[in-house]
């Protein structure tokens, strides 16, 4: 499930995507035919095989059964919760173990939605007091391979051990249905101006009670675990949480407020909780997510829109932040890319095959009101053709996504300013050079006339 997903991979700093997730599903799924080919006669021993190239969402491996019976050590565990779905948050508490003891805490028999059945070890560590006991950091139910959550109506257990699989002790933890809640809007887009994120959600127990609050995950939190994700996973300042509670068929809708004052940039998601059986304590966020735009969108204007290599052009602009810089690059059309906003100027080489970037031409200041004026000089080497002026924020690298803007220019071909259009003192040296040139055939039509009647009058 994708917003379960994009969780666990922003966490242990992998970047998937749904296409990414599908490529691997499918060699997962080759991989799987080749192993069951070759050990056709052992079908059990193939099964045991499974590839888990998809990326289970924590580190899996086998448990050790324990050598020491544990009715000898009266080492015992159990759980915050009785119930779980992904992502649901468990702590493990046990007692009569050796005083000083490491112990992982794992989990085995996790039956996925496809069949397939994993095991998890290291989802946590912790120690044993001096009197046996222990309480384990919190950590999260995971995604299956692929990120397929696990099937509703099965039994997982929770295994502490320890570090050599000596000792150890297991409690059930039954598993219900995990649900979803998602964003009504494109992914990475929300509306210039808007107030508020339409949410809804699926496959929730009737009467469930969430709530819901547009969030950011905060930019300097450093990201470890999954825990860590979701304790970077913080409203945003003056958001007010919406409570949506869920219907007979497991549904919801609700509108979720964007506080005012949020700065342009500002990475927006939703944030869902609930704290209820059969989900235990539950934290997530939507897979959607986006920034949010200036309310007027920035301009960017030309006093002219062609002219030739070396030429002289004055940008200006509008509806800029006050007392900011820009940067005024231009790049040609392959060299641009989609960004938050529209396509703009790639600002270094992208993907495999070196397609040019944007080239610099100088920096202006904002006036109070948000307007700039700035004189540029094309490089005198600019090859003919469509180029894209692009002004962009500097200094402040989140609003630098969103206070972007462009405008066409064509480079003509060398020597032909007056088709430029770049006003008198182009306009008047074409003139002059068409006049010259005309005064030039006459006078050599004239010395060949006389020329030729020299040679007549000799003969």
């Amino acid at each position: 499930m994708k917003t379960r997903a994009a969780l666990h991979a922003r966490a242990y700093g992998w970047h998937l995507t749904s296409m990414a997730v599908s490529i691997s599903c499918a060699l997962a799924t080759l991989a799987t035919f080749c192993i069951l080919l070759v050990t056709a006669p052992a079908p059990a021993r193939a099964a045991a095989t499974l590839p888990r190239s998809c990326g289970a969402s924590m580190a899996t491996g086998r448990i050790a059964s324990a050598s020491v019976p544990l009715y000898a050590t009266g080492a015992q565990i159990s759980l915050n919760t009785a119930s779980a779905v992904a992502d649901t948050q468990i702590v493990v508490r046990g007692t009569g173990w050796p005083g000083g003891v490491p112990i992982s805490i794992g989990l085995k028999h996790f039956v996925q939605m496809d069949g397939v059945v994993n095991a998890f070890d290291n989802l946590a560590q912790t120690t044993a007091t001096s009197a046996g006991t222990f309480t384990s950091p919190a950590f999260l139910l995971p995604l299956g391979t692929c990120g397929i959550p696990p099937r509703a109506g099965t039994t997982v257990e929770i295994v502490a051990h320890t570090l050599t699989g000596s000792i150890q002790s297991t409690a059930a933890l039954s598993i219900a249905q995990t649900p979803t809640i998602a964003v009504d809007l494109p992914f990475l887009q929300l509306p210039r101006g808007a107030t508020s994120i339409p949410v809804s959600g699926s496959a929730w127990v009737q009467g469930t009670t969430v709530s819901l609050v547009a969030a950011d995950l905060l930019p300097d939190c450093h990201i470890v675990t999954p825990m860590d994700a979701l304790q970077c996973l913080t409203p945003l300042v003056g958001a007010q949480p919406v409570v949506a509670v869920a219907a007979a068929d497991g549904h919801f809708r609700s509108d979720v407020s964007i506080p005012l004052g949020v700065l342009p940039g500002t990475q927006v998601t939703i944030r869902a909780a609930v704290s209820a059986s059969p989900y235990g304590d539950l934290v997530f966020h939507s897979e959607w997510q986006a920034q949010v735009l200036p309310v007027v969108a920035p301009t960017l204007t030309a006093d002219h829109a062609t002219g030739p290599a070396g030429a002289r052009v004055v940008v200006s602009g509008d509806h800029w932040p006050a007392s900011q810089q820009v940067v005024v690059s231009y790049c040609r059309r392959e060299a641009m890319s989609q960004g938050t906003v529209g396509l703009q100027c790639n600002q270094n080489a992208h993907g495999t095959v070196v397609t040019g970037y944007a080239q610099e031409l100088g920096e202006a200041d904002i006036d109070g009101s948000g307007h700039f004026t700035l004189q540029v000089m094309l490089p005198a080497n600019a090859r003919p053709g469509a180029i894209t002026f692009e002004a962009r924020l500097t200094g402040q690298p989140l609003a630098a996504d969103v206070y972007v803007q462009t405008t066409s220019f064509l480079v003509t071909g060398a020597g032909s300013p007056q088709a430029a259009g770049l006003g008198w003192p182009f306009a008047a040296g074409s003139v002059v050079l068409a006049v010259l040139s005309v005064l030039a055939g006459i006078l050599l039509w004239r010395r060949r006339r006389l020329r030729l009647h020299a040679d007549r009058s000799i003969r």
